[in-house]
């Protein structure tokens, strides 16, 4: 017997990993909610880590933080906007869609075949609902005014102290705070949900306490928001947690109600000069002394 010392060569392909990668794929397995989690564990435990925050814009000067912008339609309002004459909206649609109230008018055929308006504008449904609360002559008035102070996005801009001097000067009575925080909840009642909000805080709530109790997170969110806000906004989930006393699946929960149920704008679109209008199935003009009928097309 012989033994032989034999000197092979194969070729052989194996894919490893680096560390790196497998970490890699372990975070791309995470959701939003366990991402954001795990971020703040790392910048915890390395203190050489920094959270990069975008620069976001402030509505008047309250602090309207990032939780908003995962939400479908996220609260940007700038410091600084130009005021919303409710009265021209309401007193002025003959000019904004391009009529005139005069029934005897006859324009163009382009004019008169215009279609009108489907919809009715934001103060135009808030007033419609103010009037089966059966408020008094001063109720009413403090309603209005409030009703014109509403911006585009649904808030109410001015402060009750700034009402309070518009309605003195403008109707010479004399009401108290209390009063106008009276019918400002009335307001903050109509639809839709959330509306005359001072801010997103208030807007946010608004909306939760319409909602049945039962339904899973609103709870746990109502607390969030109203007892830790500011842990909220900066999204403090392991303080949440102990502070709150729900575990992860109860505060994820909350969470996606929030993101996924409210809306930060409720007010957005109502003022859009953009207008839902009704095209009628056909159109009869008289020409050379007879009838035409002609289908329009949609």
């Amino acid at each position: 017997m012989s033994n032989r010392l034999e000197l092979k060569q194969e070729q052989e392909l194996q894919q490893k990993l680096s560390p790196q990668q497998i970490q890699y794929i372990k975070l791309l397995q995470l959701d939003t909610f366990d991402l954001e989690r795990r971020i703040e564990e790392e910048l915890e435990e390395n203190p050489l880590l920094e959270e990069g925050l975008e620069e976001e814009e402030q509505r008047e000067e309250d602090e309207i933080d990032a939780t908003a912008e995962e939400m479908e339609n996220e609260l940007e309002t700038e410091d600084e906007e130009e005021d919303f004459d409710v009265e021209d909206l309401l007193n002025n649609t003959d000019d904004m869609y391009g009529y005139n109230a005069n029934p005897g008018y006859q324009g163009d055929d382009e004019d008169r075949d215009r279609p009108m308006p489907a919809d009715q504008s934001l103060p135009e449904q808030l007033q419609e609902q103010i009037s089966f609360l059966n408020l008094d002559e001063t109720e009413q008035i403090i309603a209005d005014q409030i009703i014109g102070s509403i911006d585009e996005d649904g808030y109410l801009k001015r402060e009750i102290d700034s009402i309070l001097d518009d309605i003195l000067f403008n109707h010479g009575i004399e009401i108290d705070e209390e009063d106008v925080e009276k019918v400002l909840r009335q307001v903050q009642s109509l639809d839709p949900a959330g509306i005359a909000a001072r801010d997103l805080q208030e807007c946010l709530l608004l909306q939760l306490h319409r909602m049945p109790e039962d339904v899973d997170g609103r709870n746990t969110a109502i607390a969030m928001l109203e007892d830790e806000y500011e842990s909220f906004t900066k999204k403090h989930f392991d303080k949440l947690e102990t502070r709150l006393g729900v575990d992860d699946r109860e505060l994820k929960t909350a969470f996606d109600l929030i993101r996924q149920r409210l809306d930060p704008k409720p007010g957005e679109g109502e003022f859009s000069e953009e207008t839902n209008y009704i095209t009628p199935d056909f159109s009869v003009r008289y020409v050379d002394g007879e009838f035409v009928i002609t289908l329009n097309g949609r």
